[in-house]
């Protein structure tokens, strides 16, 4: 499936394996199953995520850890972990809250 992350020219599209983010994600899975429009249109929108904070998100999905580039400094980094674990609350994403607080 598509999602589609942020807004203007920052806003990026990403493709999803559905099996794998819907099994994760009871948002996904919602959204795709049923009469909504995202099911229609294999379309997701996450209009006011950011497409960053969801990139890492999907290393959690697809790597199974929530590690960071070194070169980013230690506070950054806590900032970064705690808006991905937002972000993972807003997904229902229960396995990757436990992958962030583990990075943590």
């Amino acid at each position: 499936i598509a999602v589609l992350v942020g807004q203007g020219d920052d806003q990026r599209s990403f493709d999803v394996h559905e099996s794998l983010i819907t099994s994760r994600s009871r948002f996904f899975c919602n959204a795709m199953n049923g009469k909504w429009k995202e099911a229609e249109e294999r379309t997701v929108a996450l209009l006011e995520d950011d497409p960053i904070v969801f990139e890492l998100y999907l290393q959690c999905l697809y790597a199974g850890h929530a590690n960071l580039d070194e070169d980013i400094e230690i506070g950054d980094q806590y900032v970064l972990w705690g808006r991905l674990f937002v972000l993972a609350e807003k997904l229902r994403d229960l396995e990757s809250k436990n992958i962030i607080v583990d990075a943590l």
